[in-house]
Parts: C-alpha cells; sequence; structure tokens
C-alpha cells in the first residue's frame, strides 16, 4: 500500500532537507608558514562540518604532512573563532587559534619545537602579520 503524504508534512520535509543541504559540510583551502631558523610554508585544506567541528591537512614545502581537527563555534553574524590541533609526521604536535568569517579567515599557532606559525584560509588579503 502507497500512502500519499499531506501537503503540510511535504513542505515540512521540504524545509528539514533544504537546512540539512544549506548546513552540510565545506572545504577551504589553507595556506601559511612556519617562522624561524626553519622556515617553511605549507599549502592544504579545512573542511567544516556541522556543528562547526572540522579537520585540516597541510603539507610543508619540506613534505611534512599534518593533521589535525578544531572546533569553531556558529555565529549568527558569520563571525567565527576556534581552536585546533594538529599532528605532524615528522612528530612535532601544534595547537593553534584562528578567527574570520564562515568562508575564509587568518589563524597563528606554536609548533611543539617552538616554531610559531601563522596561516590563512578561504578567500582572504594577505596582510602582514605582527611578530
Amino acid at each position: 500500500m502507497i500512502r500519499v503524504m499531506s501537503g503540510d508534512t511535504m513542505k515540512k520535509l521540504t524545509a528539514m532537507l533544504s537546512v540539512f543541504l544549506l548546513c552540510g559540510c565545506a572545504t577551504y583551502p589553507v595556506y601559511g608558514t612556519v617562522k624561524g631558523a626553519k622556515a617553511e610554508s605549507f599549502i592544504g585544506s579545512a573542511t567544516t562540518a556541522l556543528g562547526g567541528n572540522g579537520n585540516i591537512t597541510i603539507t610543508s614545502d619540506t613534505g611534512v604532512k599534518c593533521e589535525g581537527e578544531y572546533y569553531a563555534p556558529s555565529s549568527l553574524t558569520g563571525a567565527t573563532a576556534g581552536e585546533g590541533t594538529l599532528s605532524c609526521g615528522n612528530g612535532l604536535t601544534g595547537q593553534f587559534n584562528f578567527a574570520g568569517t564562515t568562508s575564509s579567515g587568518q589563524g597563528f599557532g606554536t609548533l611543539s619545537d617552538g616554531r610559531k606559525f601563522e596561516f590563512y584560509f578561504g578567500r582572504v588579503n594577505i596582510v602582514k602579520s605582527q611578530e
């Protein structure tokens, strides 16, 4: 037996599906530099999921791959700030903070060897950072 949905049920289902599709995952480019005597640059991507949780993967110009997770609570204004951690293939780890909008921004962090790094995600205008 086939059951036909009422108009109200269809409207509710359509609205729920629309919200789900609008709140889905998004992936943004990431690029940045590690400061210090062993300066490096890196590129990669960050993928944000529902609820502000996300994953980041970057690879340095020396071939070191780092992966991590971050959390950025959502804001009704579109502004976001968050924090995360990295684990790298060479044994280093790192912690970072970032701020921006839901689609672009800038972050700063420190690796376990003491070196500082900065990065940008999404489409951003790069400005000189304060050291």
